[in-house]
């Protein structure tokens, strides 16, 4: 169930970068909240954030690494 949640969350948050590149952090995990909602996934808000949290480091840090 997280590996499956945890790809969900991924595709959210990728989705909400683009999306809303420059919006505030809490426009984004509103976005990737609703996504997951919208896909009849049910989950604990507290598991998601960390995951939210976790999927924007590993992408703040692909960025710092390609420049």
């Amino acid at each position: 169930k997280h590996k499956h949640l945890a790809g969900w969350v991924r595709i959210a948050v990728e989705s909400a970068e683009q999306l809303y590149g420059s919006k505030t952090g809490q426009q984004k995990k509103e976005y990737v909240v609703s996504f997951l909602l919208s896909k009849g996934i049910v989950f604990d808000i507290d598991e998601v954030t960390a995951l939210i949290e976790s999927e924007v480091y590993k992408l703040t840090k692909a960025g710092k690494e390609a420049l």
